[in-house]
Formats: structure tokens, C-alpha cells, sequence
């Protein structure tokens, strides 16, 4: 925010007049980079945010566009690359742990059909939602399930001291617009008014199943990103 910002750069100024040694995390490094490099791109675009593709929507906001039984999930968070499905000890050998809950551990039973929503925190204090999902006829373990879905809950650019780390999933970044997701995935297969100026966009990959894909949830006055989901079942 604005006023976060100045009083940043008032200590800042303070410290360098004192003579002290300002240094840096190489992640928080990378992380600004990030940031800075797809504002970049993002400058250049033009900003329109009416649908050029109304007309392709049923009446329940329904169209017959899909990302394609060819789509491949191409995601890093917080440092970290992501693939679907993905498992546990992937979770634990990139460097994530499961944070503890009474609700649920790595041992939890997950009855067939059935799906548990946790939640992961790496060494830099980053969090990201997982859901796991048991597709088989009979219990399993937490540990034992894959992953089906990620939930990035807030666009950390937007909330001040947010828990959620840099994203980009298939090009769609905590610094892209709103006609920028278009551009990168095409028309969306659904939208949904959430209320006067939040929606949420689904791209499905298939006509068959409306459960994987990706949805991101946009802010139209601010014409920004509020939070991102991706699955595959």
C-alpha cells in the first residue's frame, strides 16, 4: 500500500543516514524480480475489460470453449515448480510441510471418493492450499492420495503481509489484468457475478469434466486478480 511504501522508504532513509548495512534475501531478490519483470510486460498491453466474447455464453454464462485435452499445467509458486497431479512427498521433497491442524495429518483416512483440503507452509513462511482426493474404492491415507487441486487464496501484490507468495500459472500472474487472462488461456468456458465487481472465471479442460482446469477470481474495478485456483482430477 501507499502508506506502507512510505513509511518503508522513511526507514530505509534512516538506516543509510546512520550508516547501516541494508541486505537482502537472494528469495526476496528473485521474488521482486518476478514482480518487476512482468509489470514490465504488463505496461505495454492495452487495458479493455468488456468480454469481446459475450455472445458466446448460454444464459447460465455457460460456452462450449475448452482448454483441450492437450493442456499441460506449467505453475511455479513461491519458488517452487508444480505439477497435477502431484503428491505428498513431492510437497515434503520441495521443501513444504504440512502445517498442523486437528482437523487432519499425513495419516488422516480419506474415505473412497471423498477429498481433504489442508494446508502447506515452506521455509520462507509462504502458504498454499492443497485438496487431496481419493479416487479409489477404498480408504486411503492422506499421504497415500494425490493432490488434485492448489488453492492460492489472495494476490500477495494486492494484500499487505499476505501469507501467499508469488504465483504463475500457464502465464497468469499476481501482476496480470483482467484482459491479460484472456490472452494467455483464451475466452473462459464459465463466468459467475459474485457480486457488483468480483466474478470468477473458469477455464475447464474439458466438456466432461468441469471439476479441472483453472479459475481465477478478478476484481473488475480494480481490474486485478484476487486469488487463483488449478486442478486436475
Amino acid at each position: 500500500s501507499e502508506s506502507a511504501n512510505k513509511m518503508t522508504s522513511e526507514m530505509l532513509e534512516l538506516l543509510k543516514k546512520q550508516g547501516a548495512d541494508i541486505g537482502c534475501f537472494n528469495h526476496n531478490e528473485k521474488e521482486v524480480n518476478g514482480f518487476l519483470e512482468n509489470y514490465k510486460k504488463s505496461i505495454h498491453k492495452k487495458r479493455d475489460l468488456s468480454f469481446k466474447t459475450i455472445e458466446l455464453f448460454d444464459e447460465e454464462n455457460y460456452s462450449d470453449i475448452y482448454l483441450g485435452k492437450n493442456f499441460k499445467f506449467k505453475v511455479t509458486y513461491a519458488g517452487s515448480a508444480i505439477k497435477l497431479p502431484w503428491t505428498y512427498k513431492d510437497m515434503i521433497e520441495d521443501g513444504w510441510k504440512l502445517i498442523a491442524s486437528d482437523e487432519y495429518n499425513e495419516n488422516s483416512q480419506i474415505m473412497a471418493g471423498k477429498s481433504i483440503t489442508v494446508e502447506f507452509d515452506n521455509e520462507y513462511g509462504k502458504k498454499i492450499t492443497a485438496v487431496f482426493h481419493n479416487g479409489t474404492k477404498s480408504s486411503l491415507l492422506l499421504k497415500e492420495c494425490p493432490i488434485v487441486k492448489f488453492v492460492i487464496k489472495e494476490n500477495g501484490l494486492n494484500v499487505p503481509e499476505s501469507a501467499y507468495g508469488q504465483f504463475w500459472v500457464n502465464g497468469v500472474s499476481n501482476l496480470s489484468a483482467i484482459t491479460d487472462l484472456i490472452e494467455l488461456l483464451g475466452s473462459p468456458s464459465h463466468f459467475y457475478r459474485i457480486s457488483e465487481n468480483k466474478y470468477y472465471l473458469d477455464w475447464f479442460i474439458s466438456a466432461s469434466d468441469r471439476r479441472s482446469g483453472i479459475t481465477v477470481y478478478v476484481d473488475t474495478a480494480e481490474d486485478h486478480i484476487d486469488a487463483i485456483e488449478f486442478s486436475l482430477y
